[in-house]
């Protein structure tokens, strides 16, 4: 557990910490308990796994990290970039009708203190047959969570505040995949590059520009803009060097996922298998992939479940 805990990146341990959230929710939503009771026990897993995780790295810890900045035009123009879709997603508000069972979902858990025990249509007993993805994929639940702790309205959390973070992470994310694909030399004009390309990125309702300008509080957005290009940095990183903390970031990006979309449970298999597939044969080797394809294990879990309801 240990030498676990001490290759885990800072992004990973976030990845951690979602996971762990969809095991707990969902274990008591089944069991019924209510929102308290989450917010206790989850607070507390969440506690002792970032306290282990900061006494392991010790003064190694990202606490301690200074890194040397030297500003480029092309990284002040990509600066500005974020900069201006911050100003659009902090000042403008984007109604979507979706929202009717994503925030909704997350004002209802909020008032009434219950897992899924509530349509939030209607107010009636939620019918589970009809909800099982989204039982399973308790990211509302989560913005609930967030929203009890810091007193603020689920409604106002997640037009608000959830749209900044959102932001924020997409690009981090975007700069770590593009030092894989471009280099460090290049980096900032990948960054700048899909910046403009998530600006005018409307052209339809379902590119990742838009999910992820529009609707960054909605769980399909968050794996779209977010945990998608994440999976595949880490396959790139197995791809360079098939070191365990790059599989472990692949099975805790998987995880995560299925946490905020019920569409990853699908669709992560799909790509893992792919990349699989592409490793055996250009390296001519099966262990690695078949350490990959651990990843795919949350997924598989959580659609025995899905099919068992």
């Amino acid at each position: 557990m240990k030498s676990i805990f001490k290759e885990l990146t800072i992004v990973q341990l976030i990845l951690l910490l979602l996971g762990l959230f969809e095991v707990v929710c969902v274990s008591f939503t089944f069991l019924k308990l209510d929102l308290t009771t989450l917010i206790i026990v989850y607070g507390m897993l969440s506690m002792v796994v970032l306290g282990y995780y900061i006494r392991v790295h010790g003064r190694h810890s990202f606490l301690l990290c200074r890194p040397k900045i030297r500003m480029t035009p092309v990284m002040v123009a990509a600066l500005l970039c974020i900069a201006f879709q911050l100003y659009v997603v902090i000042c403008y508000q984007h109604n979507d009708a979706d929202d009717a069972w994503y925030v909704g979902t997350s004002v209802t858990t909020w008032q009434s203190g219950k897992l899924f025990l509530y349509s939030p249509y209607n107010g009636e007993p939620l019918n589970w047959a009809n909800a099982k993805d989204y039982l399973l994929s308790p990211l509302p639940v989560f913005w609930a969570v967030l929203s009890k702790l810091m007193h603020v309205h689920p409604t106002v959390f997640c037009h608000c505040a959830v749209p900044v973070l959102m932001v924020c992470l997409a690009y981090g994310v975007y700069y770590m995949l593009g030092r894989e694909l471009v280099g460090k030399a290049y980096v900032w004009y990948f960054v700048l590059f899909t910046g403009v390309l998530n600006m005018f990125g409307y052209y339809s309702t379902r590119t990742t520009g838009t999910f992820l300008l529009f609707r960054s509080w909605q769980g399909k957005a968050v794996y779209c803009a977010i945990l998608l290009p994440l999976f595949f940095y880490y396959v790139l990183k197995v791809f360079q060097n098939a070191e365990r903390r790059w599989i472990i970031g692949m099975i805790l990006t998987s995880l995560a996922s299925c946490m905020v979309s019920f569409s990853a449970v699908t669709l992560t298999p799909l790509l893992a298998g792919a990349m699989c597939l592409t490793y055996a044969v250009y390296k001519k080797d099966l262990k690695v992939p078949l350490e990959m394809a651990c990843c795919v294990i949350p997924n598989v879990v959580l659609l025995t479940v899905y099919l068992m309801m």
